[in-house]
Parts: C-alpha cells; sequence; structure tokens
C-alpha cells in the first residue's frame, strides 16, 4: 500500500506498507547502514546490495527531510518519509 499526504506541518509524507515478513526490531537501524542485510533464512532469497534503505536515507536528509521503518515480524513493514515542501514563489 502506498499513501502520499501532507502533515499539520505541511511537509510530504509518504508512506508504503507491506505484508511481508516484517523486520526484527534489533535488525531496523542495520538497514540503514550500507552494505548490510538481514540474516533471516526468508530474507536471504531476495537478492538485493544492502544499498536501498542507506543511500534512501542519505537523499531524504539532504533534502532535509526524514525516514522511519516500523515493522511486524510476521506482520510486515511501514516505511515512511517525510519532506518539507518549500513555499512556492508566484
Amino acid at each position: 500500500r502506498i499513501a502520499a499526504l501532507r502533515d499539520s506541518s505541511g511537509a510530504l509524507v509518504l508512506r508504503v506498507s507491506d505484508t511481508g515478513i516484517g523486520i526484527e526490531a534489533g535488525d531496523i537501524e542495520r538497514l540503514f547502514v550500507e552494505f548490510q542485510r538481514v540474516e533471516r533464512d526468508t530474507a536471504r532469497r531476495a537478492q538485493g546490495t544492502g544499498l536501498g534503505l542507506a543511500l534512501t536515507r542519505k537523499l531524504v536528509e539532504i533534502q532535509g527531510g526524514s525516514i522511519d521503518l516500523e515493522s511486524t515480524v510476521n506482520v510486515g513493514t511501514t516505511v515512511t518519509v517525510r519532506l518539507p515542501l518549500a513555499e512556492s514563489v508566484p
């Protein structure tokens, strides 16, 4: 599921949720470190380099935003990105 909205501060909020295998709480912060991957047997089937979330966090922070990941094992994961929106000049 994908959602996009503005929060009370006017920031753009992008939220992506899945109903996958989930991520252990102790592994979440590691996923934002370059080349780190979860070591669960079920996760090993998914290919990747371990760069996706690390690069995403850097790009979001360069733009003055934040990224948050919440997950429950065997339920799913939600990634939320908040980006400040600049006022447009007429």
